[in-house]
């Protein structure tokens, strides 16, 4: 025999088995990518050659140097899958940093966004292939911006 219960409650087993599966409802909607987290320049990652890439990036090859952009990073680097590199600059309104390396088969490294109010300033670790030029690229609302440092990649920290 059933007990009298009021038509609005349910059993244990009846509770159990909705937040289960309320639960996995949830978790499969965080943990599904959006793709706001994936928006990037698919184009400008392939191996291409260097020049290539800052077109498809950027839109243009014609970037201004600038001395202040500061690119701090060993000139020999004894291993090219961890290249320890700071990267800040001094120019008002940046809104990215973005890292690439001139004979790496992808010249494209990573690109940073720089929020308001943030300072303009990481450190990260980059992979080279081999010996390189690494450049800094600064974007502003309105320009772009640039300087590089030489790194020499070797196998055992030789000099090679």
């Amino acid at each position: 025999m059933k007990p009298n219960r009021p038509a609005d409650t349910y059993t244990r087993r009846q509770f159990t088995k909705r937040l289960v599966f309320g639960c996995a409802a949830v978790s499969a909607c965080v943990m599904t990518p959006f793709k706001s987290f994936a928006a990037w320049s698919s184009n400008a990652f392939q191996a291409i050659p260097f020049e290539i890439a800052l077109e498809r990036y950027f839109g243009t090859t014609k970037i201004e140097k600038s001395s202040k952009i500061t690119i701090k990073m060993a000139k020999i680097a004894q291993n090219g899958s961890q290249v320890p590199i700071t990267v800040s600059t001094s120019i008002p309104d940046a809104t990215s940093i973005t890292l690439l390396a001139r004979d790496n088969p992808i010249p494209l490294i990573a690109s940073f966004s720089i929020f308001p109010g943030t300072l303009p300033n990481f450190s990260t670790r980059i992979r080279l292939a081999k010996s390189t030029e690494v450049f800094a690229v600064v974007k502003t609302e309105t320009q772009l911006f640039k300087t590089s440092k030489k790194v020499n990649v070797t196998v055992g920290g030789c000099g090679g």
